[in-house]
């Protein structure tokens, strides 16, 4: 009896248990649900994505912005960036306290380095801080969905714009090719009539039509796709606000400012400009661009680079006696290339009239030498200044 009464107990224990302990694996599976979403939604307001977990890994030639930052402030840079990407309101960043200098640090790095969140007004983000936390509101030019569709076209106008320039180039070859390239491709822009991108490097790939910042940030995207530092620098020149860029090339720093070399079609022709092509920072190049001046928020550069556009294109003039052999073979030039215009750098006391008339003699001789018809010029010719002493584009005629 007592047997039969032990094992009644066993099967009534057996089978109680096993609806409890299904119960429980539901409540502890339904528990770690929760808890996964929880984790997820945390780990994205913090900004982290496994997507986008190597986006950050900064090299030599990333923006030197985010590189002076402090540990902390690297953080939060990266928070606010991976929100950005995302589209989010607001991240949480940090779990103590955010100082405003450090705020304006972060959107200042983001401002100048990020050219590709152009959708993203830093000069509207907001933070909210307190002992425990900070959060960081961020403030958009569109939509989301508009911003998404927008990205989608800067990308493939950059492909159409450089995807063809291949991997074999030097690196002067490389921001030779972008900048000429963005000069033909982009105008510009009207100051009456400007798109909310126009100083973005949306503006100047996509729309076309940029002020100088705009042509600068396109320069740092452009050239940060085929692997290239290039920085967005800014500050003053001609009395107005401006930007430009610091770009590396074999291991030293020029500045090159794209907007100054775009000539203004309103009153010079369409002719590509190098005046400030990849210049140098010493006391000859200071000299010779007054009124510049670089913001004390800017970033800047000590520079021994001896790269010259003209003197590697042989069409810089040191001594007066060599002034017609170099307008000869820079008119030999034009023919080969099929170009209706010389480029010139000349000591600035070089009078612009000696120029025409050395190129006119030039255009001459040379008709009576040639014998293909298509390369006969027109005895006249038009010098235009570049903005900079010295440096002349002289237009021919054909």
């Amino acid at each position: 009896m007592n047997a039969i009464k032990s094992e009644h107990r066993d099967r009534q224990t057996k089978e109680g248990f096993g609806p409890l302990a299904l119960t429980l694996i539901i409540i502890c599976a339904v528990l770690f649900i929760v808890f996964c979403g929880w984790l997820s939604i945390r780990l994205n307001i913090l900004g982290y994505n496994p997507k986008n977990s190597d986006s950050y890994v900064f090299t030599e030639r990333s923006g030197p912005y985010y590189e002076r930052l402090d540990s902390r402030e690297k953080v939060i840079y990266k928070a606010v960036v991976s929100a950005a990407e995302q589209l989010l309101g607001r991240t949480e960043i940090l779990e103590t306290g955010l100082a405003e200098s450090e705020f304006e640090n972060v959107m200042l790095a983001i401002r100048y380095d990020e050219a590709a969140l152009f959708y993203l007004d830093t000069f509207g983000c907001s933070a909210e801080t307190s002992e425990k936390n900070s959060v960081v509101k961020l403030k958009y030019k569109t939509d989301g969905q508009t911003a998404d569709k927008m990205t989608g076209e800067l990308k493939a106008a950059a492909q159409e714009l450089i995807g063809d320039l291949g991997n074999d180039l030097t690196d002067v070859e490389y921001i030779l090719a972008i900048h000429d390239r963005l000069i033909a491709s982009c105008e510009k822009a009207d100051t009456k009539k400007q798109s909310k991108f126009v100083s973005s490097v949306y503006g100047a790939v996509v729309e076309k039509k940029a002020d100088a910042a705009g042509y600068a940030f396109a320069m740092r995207y452009l050239l940060g796709s085929v692997g290239l530092q290039c920085a967005v620098v800014f500050g003053e020149a001609e009395g107005q606000s401006h930007a430009w860029n610091a770009v590396r090339a074999e291991g030293e720093f020029y500045y090159t400012d794209v907007y100054f070399d775009d000539p203004d079609s309103s009153t010079n022709p369409a002719l590509p400009i190098h005046a400030f092509f990849m210049t140098s920072n010493g006391e000859a190049e200071a000299k010779a661009l007054p009124g510049r001046a670089l913001d004390p928020d800017s970033f800047s550069f000590e520079s021994s680079g001896k790269y010259d556009y003209y003197s590697d294109k042989g069409y810089r003039v040191t001594k007066a006696e060599s002034l017609k052999g170099i307008i000869n073979n820079a008119v030999n030039e034009t023919d080969k290339e099929n170009r209706s215009f010389i480029e010139i750098a000349v000591p600035e006391d070089t009078d612009p009239n000696l120029l025409v008339e050395t190129v006119i003699s030039v255009i001459k001789t040379h008709n009576r030498d040639t014998v293909a018809f298509v390369s006969k010029l027109l005895p006249e010719a038009r010098v235009f200044s570049t903005g900079r002493d010295g440096y002349y584009t002289i237009q021919l005629f054909r």
